[in-house]
């Protein structure tokens, strides 16, 4: 108050703004970079970067929270499997997010319930 920003309320909408855009801009910078270093972690996290609450099982997908080849592959330390062998057991395709939601046969029943809208 005693540094005459005039209106208190605007100045600290605009200091939240400012914060705000700033974080997001460095976050999205880390992830970026963590790709460019060959991390397919962020892969598909970076396809729906936005601060907005999101549904359960889209934020599961969203960071890696799910038990797809794509991830599995990648917990067994010694024995890590290659990504390009993480692969689906129906389709013998990668198993990843995008194949999940939108290409496997087994499960289109679920995608004709919850993606019927698209």
């Amino acid at each position: 108050m005693q540094q005459n920003v005039g209106d208190a309320s605007m100045f600290l909408k605009d200091v939240k703004q400012r914060l705000e855009t700033v974080f997001i801009d460095n976050w999205f910078t880390e992830l970026n970079q963590q790709l460019k270093r060959g991390s397919n972690r962020p892969r598909t996290y970076v396809l729906f970067c936005n601060f907005q609450f999101q549904p359960y099982a889209l934020t599961r997908l969203r960071v890696s929270s799910h038990c797809l080849e794509v991830e599995r592959g990648r917990w067994l330390k010694l024995n890590k499997i290659p990504f390009e062998n993480r692969k689906c057991q129906y389709c013998n395709v990668l198993e990843d997010e995008f194949h999940f939601i939108f290409e496997c046969p087994m499960y289109n029943n679920i995608r004709h319930i919850y993606l019927q809208d698209y």
